[in-house]
């Protein structure tokens, strides 16, 4: 097991590639009330007791050093879903500047712009509206304050959260490859829809611009 471990850090050393697409909403447009089949408290700033609860998990994926150094300093959400006072599902929502994983970069945001970076719920608690449930009461916090959008990306291979945020009124604007060789040379490889205004470089993706 440990050889096979070693051979795949060794690969994703000298090469890493993901395909993403990239969602955008509008959230001016407004959108239902999710219907939770459980008693769940949605709390915007437990911070601690989130950011506990994924260090849990061992995943990089949920607790990244550099992205929550970023979250930390520009305060963003570590909203979690609690049952019986019980974490059961969390979602990490960016502004100002973010930290894109498959970019390995900060990104910053204009004013008005959000980034959603995950939504997870314990299997067990599936299909019970949790994961809208969360989403929605981040955006409700944000629309006071002035944010106009939201955006997020998704790999394609995720079938249940492409279900999830087309649901919200999330609309597909890019479709991204990124291409990653000895952790130095980065490509990306874009296409957007002809209707969509933006353009993104190949060198520096700008669609949140």
């Amino acid at each position: 097991m440990a050889k096979w471990r070693r051979i795949r850090v060794l690969k994703r050393f000298v090469y890493e590639r993901s395909r993403t697409f990239w969602y955008e909403k509008d959230l001016r447009e407004g959108w239902g009330t999710p219907d939770i089949g459980l008693s769940v408290r949605i709390d915007l700033h437990d911070t601690e007791g989130t950011l506990n609860w994924l260090k849990s998990f061992s995943e990089s994926w949920m607790y990244n050093e550099k992205e929550i150094e970023v979250g930390l300093a520009e305060k963003h959400y570590f909203a979690n879903a609690k049952l019986d006072g019980r974490i059961i599902g969390y979602t990490k929502v960016g502004t100002k500047r973010v930290y894109i994983y498959d970019f390995d970069r900060c990104l910053p945001l204009p004013d008005d712009v959000s980034f959603l970076y995950h939504v997870y719920v314990a299997k067990e608690f599936r299909k019970n509206n949790i994961a809208q449930a969360l989403i929605t009461t981040v955006m409700s916090d944000l629309v006071p304050k002035g944010y106009r959008k939201m955006f997020c990306h998704i790999a394609e291979w995720n079938a249940p959260s492409i279900r999830l945020f087309e649901s919200l009124g999330f609309r597909r604007v890019a479709d991204i490859r990124f291409h990653r060789f000895f952790r130095m040379l980065k490509v990306w490889a874009s296409r957007i829809p002809q209707d969509h205004p933006r353009k993104i470089s190949l060198s520096m993706p700008d669609l949140l611009r």
